[in-house]
């Protein structure tokens, strides 16, 4: 029962970022219940987790402070709080090794996703990447595939 709230939490951050560029409160607090409700959190590798979250956002500010050649605030220009947060959230979903394995290969997937998008002028807004979207949509597909018996469960 768990999985399906956690997939209609999914297809909403998924609609609303595509629409709006932006996800409301209500599912990221949603997200963080449902991590809590698993019951089987385990803090040394939701900390870990975190730290891989938070090296690749202090690599994106180094990346794009050089590339200004000033210090910049990159939640005002290149990444959306939500885009964080979701992250944040699913730091909390799988065990470290997975989810750094998860992270590289959805992170290449939305590049191509977006990339593919804007080059085959599919409606929409190029001017930002609805990151939190496609990395919810990735995940709500891979707990499907989960669910119907193409991988082994993931999810703590």
């Amino acid at each position: 029962m768990y999985n399906y709230l956690l997939l209609v939490a999914l297809i909403a951050i998924v609609y609303e970022d595509f629409r709006y560029r932006a996800i409301h409160w209500v599912w990221i607090s949603w997200l963080v219940i449902y991590i809590l409700a698993l019951g089987s959190v385990r803090w040394s590798g939701i900390i870990i987790n975190l730290s891989i979250v938070w090296l690749e956002i202090l690599g994106v500010w180094i990346y794009f402070s050089y590339k200004s050649r000033q210090f910049i605030n990159i939640f005002k220009t290149h990444l959306g709080l939500g885009d964080v947060l979701f992250l944040l959230c699913m730091s909390g979903l799988f065990p470290p090794p997975v989810f750094l394995q998860l992270l590289i290969v959805f992170l290449f997937i939305s590049i191509g996703i977006f990339y593919s998008l804007k080059r085959f002028h599919v409606s929409g807004n190029y001017d930002t990447v609805p990151l939190a979207g496609l990395l919810a949509a990735q995940l709500a597909l891979l707990l499907l595939l989960t669910k119907i018996g193409i991988f082994t469960t993931l999810i703590f």
